[in-house]
């Protein structure tokens, strides 16, 4: 059966999205920790962050706010595939 662009679109961002969005996740932690003075952050790296979230928080700590961007992605990957 042959997938529409705007379904075969939405389905091919699913796994970037999941791949990458724990590595947003960690961009994100470190960039607000960036703004602490040195003797105040939690983190010392991204290797740092990670072992860290994840002791704490869990694994799904990473995927926190998930929904959001996928409802954009989504939203976006149907509208630029009926662009053509």
């Amino acid at each position: 059966a042959r997938l529409g662009p705007r379904l075969a679109a939405c389905l091919a961002c699913l796994p970037a999205l999941l791949l990458t969005y724990p590595l947003d996740t960690l961009q994100r932690r470190l960039f607000v920790e960036a703004a602490l003075p040195a003797h105040a952050r939690h983190y010392a790296g991204v290797a740092d962050c990670l072992r860290s979230v994840v002791a704490a928080e869990g694994v799904a700590a990473l995927y926190a706010g998930v929904g959001v961007e996928l409802v954009r992605q989504l939203l976006s990957a149907a509208l630029a595939a009926g662009c053509d």
